[in-house]
């Protein structure tokens, strides 16, 4: 092999590469700018389109990647874009005050959008499958999180006690605070907060 072919070929993977990093690059670009539109709108109204333009894409490349808006959408969820359960993982179990605090925050990010979500359910597949993925996971954080704190029920009322913390922390609730009763979202953790150590404390 001379020197010029030498030189190429041992080019070739980092060109590879940096093409690697450039099309993963676009991929977050453009799940970023859904997830930004999905915070503004609900998802059944704007398209593969408005995300390619938000992302500063063309159309094509959007449908390269992903293929469809319900690729895109299971994309975003199954890597944890929105950070959600990034945020739960770092709760540490039995942290009455931290998962108050963290479910409040995503909350004040995403709860909007998450209503919006939830109208939608019966009428699309894909989110129907996005927010049946969201249950379960409230619902495991909720069983790993305050599940240690409820050791000492019994198994009929430890399952009463955890449906009461996942009511106490579901999102409809931070609506009820937040939205239709207008309390800032320090009152809405306080509210919270209480609701939960009250349900703990009455666990025996």
């Amino acid at each position: 092999m001379n020197m010029a072919a030498a030189e190429a070929s041992a080019r070739r993977p980092y060109r590879m590469r940096a093409r690697a990093d450039a099309a993963e690059e676009t991929a977050l670009r453009i799940m970023d700018a859904a997830i930004e539109l999905w915070r503004e709108a609900p998802y059944d109204e704007f398209t593969l389109r408005d995300v390619a333009a938000r992302a500063g894409v063309s159309l094509s490349t959007v449908m390269r990647r992903f293929g469809s808006k319900e690729g895109l959408a299971d994309a975003v969820l199954t890597s944890d874009r929105v950070g959600t359960q990034r945020g739960r993982d770092e709760v540490a179990a039995g942290d009455i005050d931290g998962a108050v605090r963290m479910i409040v925050g995503d909350y004040e990010n995403n709860g909007d959008a998450v209503i919006r979500m939830l109208a939608l359910e019966e009428r699309i597949g894909i989110v129907r499958r996005v927010v049946d993925a969201g249950r379960q996971a409230h619902s495991d954080w909720v069983e790993r999180v305050f599940g240690p704190l409820l050791s000492a029920s019994s198994p009929a009322r430890r399952r009463r006690r955890l449906l009461q913390l996942i009511v106490a922390t579901d999102v409809y609730t931070w609506k009820i605070l937040r939205r239709d009763r207008q309390l800032d979202a320090r009152e809405v953790q306080v509210v919270m907060r209480d609701l939960c150590r009250a349900i703990v404390e009455g666990a025996p």
